[in-house]
């Protein structure tokens, strides 16, 4: 089996990420369902579930994100940016993703806040309309920022 060195500098996200999220798994019925370590970057994933949501938290290049993605379609994911903007509105504003040293406290600390409107959104009797909404919302800040396309 290769071991995969990370230097010493270098944060170690699936533990950081499992203990800022913590309070999924020790309260919320949530469980580990996958930590990867990427190959390229300082790319790396873990996947928490429960039995009606999966919620993905990553880094990809320093960038720190969420998905979410209703167990009834646990292909389709929707990004944290696109799913506040549907609860809250279009914010002109670039919240995510997040960077820094803090930046996965201040994930775990807006998803928790947050968790009780998400979750609704990516029931099985939602997550139809959800992925509708949440592909136009796309769609609008694309054409937000890049107009001329």
């Amino acid at each position: 089996m290769n071991a995969q060195h990370t230097p010493a500098a270098q944060p170690d996200f699936i533990s950081e990420a499992r203990s800022a999220f913590a309070f999924l798994t020790d309260t919320l019925g949530f469980h580990e369902v996958e930590a990867v370590t990427g190959t390229s970057f300082d790319n790396a994933r873990v996947v928490f579930g429960s039995p009606s949501l999966l919620i993905a938290i990553q880094r990809e290049r320093g960038d720190i994100t969420a998905d979410f993605a209703s167990i009834a379609k646990p292909g389709q994911w929707g990004q944290l940016d696109l799913v506040m903007d549907h609860l809250d509105g279009p914010s002109e504003l670039e919240r995510y993703p997040m960077q820094g040293p803090d930046a996965l406290t201040a994930l775990a600390s807006l998803i928790r806040v947050n968790l009780a409107r998400i979750t609704p959104l990516f029931a099985p009797q939602a997550i139809a309309h959800t992925l509708v909404r949440l592909k136009k919302l796309g769609e609008e800040r694309a054409k937000r920022l890049w107009p001329s396309s």
